[in-house]
């Protein structure tokens, strides 16, 4: 017979873990769905290293499936129609295979190729992927840096950083090393950073372009582009704190110009504006 675990969205529900040991002690079968939404073009989404852990934690034999066709059976762009679905399954880890990998040792340079759930979810993506696509990360901190004769030259200046990306895609194996100056000296840190610049791109510069137009702005005048860009951001943070139902910030700005009290609650109280107002 069929049951389904429930699991609570967005939130670490121990007691979903909880059930799927038991059912998995118990000798029954788990299906569980890594991506933990639907793909609206068939490609394979992000799987989270936490599902190594479990994979870890669970300590049973792990088979990967891969469906292909079903996004074309109710497209979030057309009417749901009849499809063919097919399913590819490969043995990924057997239970002795996931028990003989060990966490790999820090090196005297401080080098963590990679965690224990890394390792899990790197063989895992490379099946579900057909063995094609996937990214693997090597970060590396020196922190003695006595030898440097122009440290002095950096203010805040404790380590030399090093980033490798190892990315297979169509076939094709290509790396990337970067190399950083750096005031952290923790490498956990440091690889945390690295991952979560983009962030700043992301989150900041590409809505300040396509939600104010401002690599469009020609103020160049005295301290007008300064100004302008203080005001920017400060209407950034402000429509980024506020929660008006499911539209973009371009619209709710658009929303709060044609009324006049959610402009005010997005001025003075943007966390108080919520999906129901």
């Amino acid at each position: 017979s069929f049951g389904t675990i429930k699991k609570k969205q967005f939130t670490a529900d121990f007691q979903c873990i909880k059930q799927i040991k038991k059912n998995i002690d118990a000798g029954t079968h788990v299906l569980l769905f890594p991506e933990g939404r639907v793909s609206i073009d068939g490609t394979t989404g992000y799987i989270a290293p936490s599902i190594g852990k479990l994979i870890k934690f669970l300590d049973c034999t792990v088979v990967a499936g891969v469906t292909h066709g079903g996004y074309t059976g109710g497209p979030k762009w057309g009417k749901p129609r009849r499809t063919k679905v097919t399913l590819k399954l490969a043995p990924v880890l057997t239970k002795e295979e996931i028990k003989n990998i060990q966490e790999p040792r820090r090196t005297r340079y401080g080098n963590i190729r990679h965690k224990l759930e890394d390792i899990i979810i790197i063989g895992l993506c490379t099946i579900i992927c057909g063995g094609e696509d996937f990214a693997d990360r090597e970060y590396q901190l020196l922190t003695n840096l006595s030898w440097l004769e122009q440290k002095d030259e950096w203010n805040g200046l404790n380590a030399l950083g090093c980033a490798k990306s190892t990315i297979a895609e169509n076939r094709e194996i290509r790396e990337f090393t970067r190399y950083f100056i750096t005031s952290l000296t923790v490498l956990e840190t440091f690889a945390d950073s690295v991952r979560k610049h983009w962030s700043i791109e992301n989150q900041l510069h590409w809505c300040l372009d396509v939600v104010f137009r401002e690599d469009a702005s020609r103020a160049r005048k005295d301290n007008s582009p300064l100004n302008l860009n203080v005001l920017r951001k400060t209407a950034l943070n402000l429509v980024s704190q506020a929660q008006y139902k499911r539209i973009s910030k371009k619209r709710l700005m658009f929303r709060a110009a044609l009324e006049p009290t959610l402009f005010l609650d997005i001025l003075f109280d943007p966390s108080s504006v919520s999906p129901q107002k």
